[in-house]
């Protein structure tokens, strides 16, 4: 609030540098009196709405552009409803002024030190750090008063990136990595499709909350050491599978359904040489259930896994030894 003089109080605040959005009155002993001035800057707008802890569907809400204003019934007829709220105009307005800025808020970063936990079939929960930096804008003043800043009188750039990678960005990687179905340690050789992908199921959300997500640049995915480790290199040390058996590709239940790394222990169980035959539980399936293995060993070479002569190859070796 800015007083001039005996004239009636100015009320106008700055969202400019570190400062997004305010609200006033700054405290909860002031009030807006009826005749105060209204002064909006340029690349601001402001709501006038309820105060806190009042829903927003119960007041009529009006939108102010750049330029100077009377709050009062006379400038103003929209002010109608708020002074049948008050006795003969005496009281206070009952209501809250919210500054936004317009303009977008860039450069936002997210490198927060809580990592995403990402499911391995193979190999567990498997914690991830993203670093990654954005842009926002504030779309809808409405929701976002009602929905980002909710109670608080002030909203900072740092109070924005931060309710964007908790609220919106952090879900927004998990739903993208389950969509684009790859092995959790290889996300880094996806950055471009991944990035695409947090972008669009960001901004879906953010909608709901008045905001606009643009300009997002996934920089780094950082996957612990011991998980590249414990994973074998790309090659003939690694196989990759999608299970799509009942039960279970190499016994791993059907209900998984990821596209998952099978260690070097595991890879071993699977034919390498013409005629070769698994040995343990899969030789006596593959003996007593020809027809099951070559559909898993087809399933493989569909997948592009295994080449149409090795998959030949495994199939004359299973008809000799019948």
């Amino acid at each position: 609030m800015r007083s001039s003089g005996s004239n009636p109080i100015t009320l106008t605040a700055d969202t400019d540098g570190e400062c997004v959005a305010r609200r006033l009155p700054s405290s909860t002993t002031d009030s807006i009196r009826w005749g105060t001035k209204l002064r909006v800057n340029k690349r601001q707008q402001v709501l006038l709405g309820p105060v806190n802890g009042q829903t927003i569907l119960d007041f009529p809400l009006i939108i102010f552009s750049y330029g100077r204003y009377c709050l009062d019934t006379v400038s103003m007829s929209q002010l109608e409803w708020y002074a049948t709220q008050t006795a003969a105009r005496q009281g206070p307005i009952n209501a809250s002024l919210t500054f936004v800025t317009t303009d977008p808020i860039d450069d936002l970063k997210w490198r927060d030190k809580v990592p995403l936990y990402i499911a391995d079939p193979v190999l567990g929960q498997i914690p991830i750090h993203v670093e990654a930096r954005f842009m926002v804008a504030i779309d809808d003043i409405c929701l976002f008063s009602q929905n980002v800043m909710a109670e608080q009188r002030q909203y900072s750039c740092q109070d924005l990136g931060r309710f964007c990678q908790d609220q919106l960005l952090r879900s927004a990687f998990m739903k993208a990595v389950k969509q684009l179905n790859r092995p959790v340690h290889l996300l880094d050789s996806y950055q471009d499709e991944l990035t695409t992908s947090v972008l669009f199921n960001a901004s879906v959300s953010a909608l709901a909350m008045g905001l606009k997500i643009r300009d997002l640049r996934i920089e780094k995915i950082r996957i612990p050491a011991s998980v590249i480790k414990s994973s074998t290199s790309v090659g003939k040390d690694r196989g990759t599978a999608k299970e799509s058996f009942k039960q279970g590709l190499y016994g791993i239940p059907a209900s998984l359904g990821l596209e998952m790394v099978i260690p070097r222990s595991v890879t071993r169980l699977l034919p390498t040489t013409p005629g070769e035959l698994p040995d343990g539980a899969l030789m006596k399936q593959a003996i007593s259930d020809p027809v099951q293995y070559l559909e898993r060993l087809a399933h493989l070479r569909d997948r592009g896994l295994l080449s149409q002569s090795d998959f030949d190859d495994h199939k004359y070796g299973l008809l000799r030894v019948k």
